[in-house]
């Protein structure tokens, strides 16, 4: 995620101050705040330094589909759930759910 905003890329401050990332002891980030991230070099600071970072345009990566369509199941595994839909006490009995079962590709 850091890699994605490019967080570390960042070198210095909104007071314009250089920051080294490896020298950072408190690293606070407000849920109000979200593009912002505070933090301290030192316990001996009283306030802290603070960046913010740019909102990015670009779209999120959306993985590729695994598939084209939806895998075929074995034959032996679809008449296994067609008798759990239709044996005398049904297991699956909500008409949607039943309608799922039979669409699958076998």
């Amino acid at each position: 995620m850091a890699t994605d905003l490019g967080i570390l890329s960042i070198r210095i401050d909104d007071q314009g101050n250089s920051v080294d990332w490896t020298k950072l002891l408190e690293v606070m980030v407000q849920k109000t705040q979200r593009n912002n991230i505070f933090f301290k070099t030192s316990h001996l600071e009283e306030s802290y330094s603070n960046i913010t970072l740019k909102q990015r345009l670009q779209p999120q990566h959306q993985p590729k589909k695994l598939y084209s369509q939806p895998p075929k199941i074995v034959k032996d595994k679809y008449e296994d759930l067609m008798s759990l839909n239709e044996s005398a006490l049904p297991v699956v009995r909500v008409s949607e759910y039943v309608d799922f079962y039979k669409s699958l590709p076998h």
